[in-house]
């Protein structure tokens, strides 16, 4: 009883995770409306992950772009992801290839921004499918 008490104490009053708005649909319904929010949508490998001195829940994510869906041709983008308390952030893997799903920061103009609340998902063969599947719905 004295070790429940124990482990008890030792956990914090409130706990906070990362709180999506569910979607009510199939994958596809999912996948247009992700793509209809979305200001940029791309394929792109991460290249480089820096972190804000200034803020320690911000990260900023620069990819090199092998196919952009929406939002102009750019080579080079980056993404600002918060992964504190609540953010829903995605940890990027420099290296890994990613089907990216991004939207415009409100207040910072050429700041993109995206999170677990997507389909943004990384390349692997769950992901090449629901990119195929993002290309038919978007036809």
């Amino acid at each position: 009883m004295q070790f429940l008490i124990t482990i008890l104490a030792l956990l914090p009053a409130a706990t906070f995770a990362c709180s999506c708005v569910s979607f009510v649909g199939t994958l596809e319904d999912g996948l247009r409306a992700d793509y209809d929010r979305a200001t940029l949508v791309f394929v792109g490998t991460a290249l480089k992950e820096t972190a804000d001195p200034d803020d320690l829940y911000l990260r900023e994510t620069e990819f090199s772009t092998q196919q952009v869906l929406k939002g102009g041709p750019k080579d080079r983008v980056t993404i600002s992801i918060w992964v504190g308390c609540c953010a829903c952030g995605i940890d990027f893997e420099v290296g890994s290839m990613y089907l990216v799903f991004a939207r415009a920061h409100d207040e910072l103009e050429g700041v993109y921004t995206t999170s677990t609340c997507t389909h943004t998902t990384y390349m692997d063969e769950a992901g090449i499918a629901r990119f195929q599947r993002l290309l038919e719905v978007i036809e």
